[in-house]
């Protein structure tokens, strides 16, 4: 409805190079989604088309339309108000208070929600604020920050999103070599290794639609101070490496993943991850580098030698910590249920796939 309306709307205000790409991307998930789940549903994957089902309300639950959607929808109103001869500072002032109420019902519902996380303890409370605050502010001041002008609400989450997904397909390959040289033999079992699958799966959802909210608020609202990041990015090779993205980072690791058994094959789960790691890479190099070569993809020595070099430090890191520590919570009251022989009656664990 919103795509319908906005279509409808005088366009000439816009950017025609932002229009015309969302446009075409807006056009190919119309498409595209109702075709997949008649797909789906011809071939029976009932329980596939309901957890996507689920994903989608889970996402749009947890997670409601960010603030500046319903401004920017409201641009248009504001701009009518001008047209009429109103004052700039009353325009202004009459088109934000038509969605004030709901901007600040939003934010006092996200406070809500969130603010608790705070001053939760236990390995909640440290995830999230040794993990989610630090890595969104570091996003903001290491990567966002090279180009000032450019701002979005949503890249802490975006990039949150992508770090996640690539740490989940680098767990997968970890628990793989510790179950393969010994250590975690007696403990990673079928149900572990699809638990850390599904997780990969849904992330790979989360991020397209992180990914995906964040373009579509920009081309929505087409205001120059934002457009500008997407249209310097789609220029020259930057073009290909956002269309392998979209592909490569989304459409291919959701369809290798669809089918329950897929997040046990290692065979393919392997070399996906591998594919995870490349595709961090395009994605890290299309936030940054455009800064440096606004025209063409550039790989130098040293972008992969310092790659290497990071990957070193943190593997020696992880080694030493691993071999001064227990492989696993020996001691944890529910390690037992985890590994499914907790209660009486449990089935023994089924051995992870060859």
């Amino acid at each position: 409805m919103r795509i319908a309306l906005f279509v409808q709307s005088d366009l000439s205000r816009y950017s025609d190079v932002v229009l015309r790409r969302g446009d075409c991307i807006a056009q190919f998930w119309l498409f595209c989604g109702p075709c997949a789940f008649h797909r789906l549903n011809q071939a029976e994957y009932a329980n596939v088309i309901r957890d996507l089902l689920a994903v989608e309300v889970d996402v749009n639950e947890l997670l409601p339309a960010d603030d500046a959607s319903y401004g920017f929808d409201n641009i248009g109103e504001a701009l009518n108000y001008l047209e009429e001869g109103m004052p700039r500072v009353e325009a202004a002032i009459r088109g934000a208070a038509e969605v004030g109420f709901t901007v600040v019902s939003i934010t006092l519902s996200l406070i809500a929600v969130f603010a608790p996380l705070l001053f939760f303890g236990g390995i909640v409370g440290r995830l999230f604020t040794e993990f989610s605050l630090t890595l969104t502010v570091a996003a903001i001041f290491w990567v966002k920050s090279l180009e000032h002008q450019w701002f979005s609400t949503m890249y802490g989450v975006y990039y949150f999103a992508a770090s996640v997904w690539t740490f989940l397909a680098t767990l997968y390959l970890i628990a793989v070599l510790l179950k393969r040289t010994g250590p975690l033999s007696g403990v990673l079992h079928k149900r572990q290794f699809h638990d850390i699958g599904v997780l990969w799966f849904a992330f790979t959802v989360f991020y397209a639609y992180i990914a995906f909210s964040q373009y579509f608020l920009i081309w929505n609202a087409a205001i120059p101070e934002e457009t500008f990041w997407y249209v310097q990015r789609e220029k020259g090779s930057w073009w290909d490496i956002g269309m392998l993205l979209i592909f490569g980072h989304f459409a291919f690791p959701f369809l290798a993943m669809l089918r329950i058994d897929a997040k046990l094959s290692l065979p393919l789960m392997i070399p996906l991850c591998l594919w995870g790691w490349a595709m961090h890479f395009c994605d890290m190099s299309f936030n940054i580098m455009p800064v440096l070569h606004n025209k063409n993809f550039n790989l130098h020595w040293l972008d992969l030698g310092c790659l290497a070099f990071f990957a070193g430090v943190l593997s020696l890191v992880f080694i030493r910590y691993f071999k001064s520590h227990a492989p696993y919570p020996i001691k944890d009251p529910r390690l037992g249920e985890s590994l499914g022989v907790h209660h009486a009656g449990a089935r023994p664990p089924i051995a992870a796939p060859e």
